[in-house]
């Protein structure tokens, strides 16, 4: 005897399902799973304009058009929505002002230019006024642009007063004047603004002016999680905009991504940090130097860490030397070498190690290598090692 499963019940197990194929399987499998199943397909869209960069036709603007303008409820069931733009005329720019149209009911919506040389005044003037019409739609919460030149400043200052979650990565701004403004700033706005992704900050005058700006506004009161990438040489703003940040009552997570340069950077105090995220992409067969330094000197730059967070890549290139990683350079980190760590970091509740997308080769050793460098926290049972594979744990 079968047994028909709630409508609530079958929601969620397929949510869990990230499989295009089996999910266009379910949608035919039955009646009652044909609206689950097309929500979870079209869920998350990457559309590209130009075919020739995208992976296979579904994946292009003019499809994503064909489909919504012959099943109108598909667009409403879009929830992220990705744009990969090319420079293109203004009449291929058109199934992009369609599908923005469209999807009315988005809640992340990121513009991506095809390459680091597309540039905002590309677009034809409809298709900016499509954006512009997009993203103040009061269901957006999150905004990423990325490898866009001349993005104007004051559709960044609106994101970051309008957005919960604002993302920029390889911009260029250009600071507008007068007429010029395509999007005039309202002090009546609330700021809404949680998290910021700026991976350029470290080396960027200008993103780093654009968040001091932000900050002397206001618009930084409510800011939760803040992630910079760590690389080069740092902006001779950027010691000035960390010492801002840790004055933020409110920011509770700080997340640093280092991509195999280690610049030793000195870390102020953050009173207010409760998860401390290390990112790091390595190609020497130890765990860098200067994020030893970060980790030994936590009980004074985040007195009231809860949670710290070293997640590892490892490159390809280094994958014959890595396996001695887990053989050599096994002294604990400090100050984890015993228990006493709990006296200088009374807060603690988890150390969590992740080694994610790499050989399949490398992640034996890893659990006990980590175990040495936490001797402290793998005593008290707070130390978790995780590997995992895209978005799959293989191994804890």
């Amino acid at each position: 005897m079968f047994m028909v499963l709630p409508p609530e019940l079958v929601d969620v197990i397929l949510e869990e399902v990230d499989d295009e194929a089996s999910l266009k399987m379910c949608s035919l499998a039955a009646r009652s799973l044909v609206i689950p199943s097309q929500r979870s397909l079209f869920r998350s869209l990457y559309l590209y304009t130009n075919a020739n960069l995208a992976h296979h036709a579904s994946s292009t603007c003019a499809h994503a058009r064909a489909v919504f303008t012959s099943s109108p409820h598909l667009a409403k069931y879009v929830r992220t929505l990705t744009l990969c733009l090319a420079r293109e005329t203004a009449e291929n720019y058109e199934p992009v002002q369609a599908v923005l149209q469209m999807v009315t009911l988005v809640s992340r919506l990121a513009i991506h230019g095809s390459s680091d040389k597309f540039r905002w005044d590309s677009m034809s003037p409809a298709l900016v006024s499509s954006i512009l019409l997009a993203v103040q739609r009061p269901a957006i919460q999150g905004f990423h642009l990325k490898r866009i030149r001349g993005v104007p400043s004051s559709l960044m200052f609106y994101a970051a007063s309008a957005f919960r979650i604002f993302t920029v990565e390889r911009l260029e701004i250009l600071e507008e004047t007068g007429s010029s403004v395509i999007l005039p700033q309202r002090c009546d706005l609330p700021t809404r603004l949680e998290e910021i992704v700026i991976p350029a900050a470290f080396r960027t005058d200008a993103i780093c002016t654009f968040l001091l700006d932000l900050n002397a506004q206001g618009r930084l009161q409510h800011l939760r999680r803040v992630a910079w990438r760590v690389y080069g040489s740092p902006s001779r703003h950027w010691d000035r905009l960390l010492q801002e940040v840790t004055l933020l009552r409110t920011l509770q997570h700080v997340e640093l991504w280092f991509t195999l340069q280690f610049p030793r950077i000195e870390l102020p105090c953050f009173p207010n940090v409760r998860t401390l995220e290390l990112k790091c992409r390595m190609d020497t067969p130890s765990i860098p130097s200067s994020i030893q330094s970060i980790i030994a000197k936590l009980p004074t730059t985040a007195p009231h860490l809860e949670r710290l967070i070293l997640s590892l890549r490892v490159s390809a290139r280094s994958h014959p030397l890595v396996p001695q990683i887990w053989l050599h350079n096994i002294e604990p980190l400090l100050p984890f070498d015993t228990h006493l760590y709990v006296q200088r970091l009374p807060r603690l509740r988890q150390v969590y190690c992740c080694l994610k997308d790499s050989a399949a080769d490398l992640y034996d050793g890893f659990g006990p290598y980590m175990q040495r460098k936490f001797p402290g926290p793998q005593t008290a049972g707070i130390l978790l090692c995780e590997m995992m594979q895209g978005t799959s744990s293989i191994h804890r």
